[in-house]
């Protein structure tokens, strides 16, 4: 990983495959962020704080290549 991260900093063409494919960046950070840092934090609450919920759980994965992301989403 060290040397082809060398070789993108000479190729610049290749930087932004770089980030996405071997870094698993988002090429545009602002722009592709699901939610905000302060938005996630205010979800999170102490387990013992978590309403009982019943009901059916959906899951869904989106399974990438070598060459794009993997996702995951609960409902």
């Amino acid at each position: 990983m060290a040397g082809e991260a060398l070789r993108v900093i000479a190729t610049p063409s290749d930087q932004a495959l770089f980030r996405a494919a071997d870094l698993n960046l988002p090429g545009a950070p602002a722009g592709e962020l699901m939610t905000s840092v302060e938005s996630w934090r205010r979800c999170e609450v102490a387990p013992e704080e978590i309403p009982a919920r019943s009901g059916p759980c959906y899951v869904g994965l989106d399974l990438g290549a070598h060459r794009s992301f993997t996702r995951g989403a609960c409902y």
